[in-house]
């Protein structure tokens, strides 16, 4: 009985050492992980440096997102270019269409004809211009050389007036004598006084004579100098007359074409306003609208708020 509690004893002894030695053991593991923790604490201060602390981040996860937003407006189609074409030779009748709605053509190709005889009125009216306003600037290069010729007799001297300016001078100074004399004499009283006052009228009225005769030879002159200006004034006229009679001609003979009506450019036929039989450019539309290369844009209006 005492050998089995000699046994326990010695176990218990065992297991209270073991104890001891594992809880040292546990004590001095924590405090070494305690230990590095602290270092480890200090190392990371070191790199933030002084004064910075941790800032606190969000975690997201990552998704795909379509951040272009979508506008709904109302809007027109539209070409980017197009050619409105309108008839050569205005009142001509079309006789005959190669086009229509629809359709491409290239640029140069003939979408209509027009009635030749119409053409053939409209070149003989466009010639007839040019030859009037060749008649009048012929005229008004006449207007210009004989009111030239008016002034140049004026400035050698006019023989239009009852009274020369020269038969005016000689009679002002020959008054004036007169006058002076008078003066002259009046000490000794060979003159009366009434007879020096109608020599004093005299010359006065020779004076004003010569003046008028004067006056009117600037007036003559002034007048021719005017007709002058407006002759010339008129030759200019008919000189842009008849530069813009023949421009009109040639356009219009390099446009008629035989009466056929050609596209400018190469593209879509959107619109045919004309039939045959019509008198084109009557409805004042163009005949036909033409794309150029079919190109087309959308136009709308949107606020500035919708786009922001």
């Amino acid at each position: 009985m005492r050998k089995n509690n000699n046994k326990f004893k010695i176990a218990v002894s065992l297991l209270a050492l073991v104890s001891v030695f594992s809880f040292n053991a546990c004590s001095k593991t924590g405090t070494e992980k305690a230990k590095k923790e602290s270092v480890e604490k200090k190392e990371s201060n070191k790199k933030k440096g002084p004064g910075r602390s941790p800032q606190a981040v969000s975690i997201a996860q990552i998704v795909q997102t379509d951040f272009t937003p979508t506008i709904i407006v109302a809007g027109r189609v539209q070409a980017i270019q197009e050619a409105r074409i309108f008839p050569t030779s205005s009142g001509a009748r079309v006789v005959q269409l190669l086009v229509d709605a629809g359709d491409y053509v290239r640029a140069g190709q003939a979408l209509a004809r027009l009635d030749g005889r119409q053409i053939g009125a409209d070149s003989e009216l466009l010639a007839a211009q040019v030859r009037r306003a060749q008649t009048s600037l012929a005229e008004a290069q006449v207007s210009v050389t004989s009111a030239r010729e008016v002034l140049n007799r004026s400035s050698s001297g006019p023989r239009e007036s009852a009274l020369s300016i020269d038969a005016a001078e000689i009679a002002a100074a020959e008054a004036r004598s007169q006058y002076e004399r008078a003066l002259a004499t009046n000490d000794v009283g060979a003159l009366s006084r009434e007879e020096i006052e109608r020599r004093r009228h005299q010359m006065e009225s020779a004076q004003a004579r010569l003046n008028s005769a004067r006056g009117d030879m600037n007036a003559i002159m002034q007048s021719r100098r005017q007709g002058l200006s407006a002759a010339q004034a008129r030759l200019a006229a008919a000189q842009a007359d008849l530069r813009v009679a023949i421009a009109q001609q040639a356009q219009s003979n390099s446009r008629q074409n035989g009466g056929l009506i050609t596209s400018p450019v190469g593209g879509l036929v959107t619109a045919r306003n004309v039939s045959v039989g019509e008198i084109a450019g009557a409805t004042g539309m163009p005949m036909f609208t033409i794309t150029s290369n079919g190109a087309l844009e959308v136009a709308a209006e949107t606020s500035e708020a919708d786009i922001a």
